[in-house]
């Protein structure tokens, strides 16, 4: 039997005629060691890159901002009087220049905030020092120019720009916070001199009311005068109240004034009736005021004071029985002691003419 053999085909380079291959495998192995020498170079120069930048972060880590400066020391050459200020400083030299480009933002960083902190401080100072916001921008106005010479002086030149902007931002939210503050104070002082003037101003209602028997009017024009006056005195608190507000009155100090102007007249009133009458008259007149109940004691004339007393309390009817209450037990006591006075009068005559 013929057996027919498959030649082993032979690969096809298209290269230049008569350059015959001469690759052998000491070649490759060169080309190996090649290889794991470029990885290895790289891998070191890497390391060496990140060696070089870490020394850049720890030298700006490690350098200080400041510098302590020794004004006063005692007898033994102790510090006792020391104060600091920025220390501006150029980079190392002897860095590398990787280290360099490192450092130099970051430093630049750090002594843009030690300039920041400073900046703060001095305009903090200086507002305490300062009496109002226009003595404050004055003395920033002074600052600014001073401040930016004694840093180019320290050698902080470059950073004239950041100082301007930053004293500029700092000094206008001080300044703005002090004119509010002055504002606020302002519109207080002024409430308190309005609220004195209409706590005066419902004393003398009061006052006034209480003398109604002395009036040359009728009673109900009397009334309707000091109605008026009283519509006058809630009208210019309410004006108050909307300009203030409650930076100037607290809702209780509202509440209480609006309370007294609106039971003046009631108030004078009743202690006008007081005048005169017994406890038991006053303890009638709280009686009748609380539930309409008359007694024989109290006159028609006073039976029209109290029924104005009782429509002009309206819902603080309570505020005015406890004042009649409260006047009932003075009145008692007055009472009282002039018994007790009277008795010891008599008691004395009695002595005296026993002796006679």
């Amino acid at each position: 039997m013929v057996e027919f053999v498959r030649a082993k085909q032979s690969s096809f380079i298209n290269k230049p005629i008569g350059v015959v291959s001469v690759d052998t495998g000491a070649i490759q192995a060169a080309k190996v060691q090649s290889d794991v020498f470029n990885s290895l170079a790289t891998m070191y120069f890497k390391d060496a890159t990140e060696q070089e930048i870490q020394k850049g972060k720890d030298y700006v880590a490690n350098l200080s901002t400041r510098k302590m400066i020794v004004e006063e020391s005692d007898p033994n050459g102790n510090p006792t009087v020391v104060r600091s200020e920025l220390n501006f400083r150029p980079l190392d030299a002897s860095l590398s220049k990787i280290a360099q480009q490192t450092a130099k933002p970051l430093l630049e960083k750090k002594y843009a905030l030690a300039l920041s902190n400073d900046i703060s401080k001095n305009i903090e100072q200086i507002r305490l020092d300062s009496t109002d916001s226009q003595d404050f921008q004055s003395k920033i106005n002074n600052f600014m120019p001073s401040y930016i010479e004694e840093i180019n002086k320290l050698g902080g030149g470059n950073f004239t720009s950041q100082i301007q902007e930053g004293v500029a931002k700092l000094s206008t939210q001080h300044y703005f916070d002090m004119a509010l503050d002055e504002k606020k104070l302002n519109i207080v002082n002024q409430a308190q001199i309005g609220d004195q003037a209409i706590k005066s101003s419902v004393q003398e209602l009061v006052a006034e009311a209480t003398n109604y028997k002395n009036s040359e009017l009728s009673f109900d024009e009397f009334v309707n005068q000091l109605v008026k006056q009283q519509t006058e005195t809630k009208g210019v608190f309410d004006g108050m109240v909307s300009e203030f507000g409650l930076t100037g009155f607290s809702k209780n100090n509202i509440s209480n004034n609006n309370l007294l102007i609106s039971t003046a007249i009631p108030r004078g009133l009743l202690k006008g009736y007081s005048k005169g009458k017994t406890s038991l008259q006053i303890e009638l007149a709280e009686r009748y005021i609380s539930n309409g109940q008359k007694d024989a004691d109290i006159s028609p004339d006073d039976y029209k004071v109290l029924d104005v007393i009782k429509k002009l309390a309206g819902k603080n009817v309570s505020l005015i029985k406890a004042e009649a209450n409260k006047l009932a037990g003075t009145q008692r006591q007055v009472q009282s002691d002039r018994a007790v006075e009277e008795s010891r009068k008599n008691k004395k005559l009695e002595e005296d003419e026993v002796k006679i």
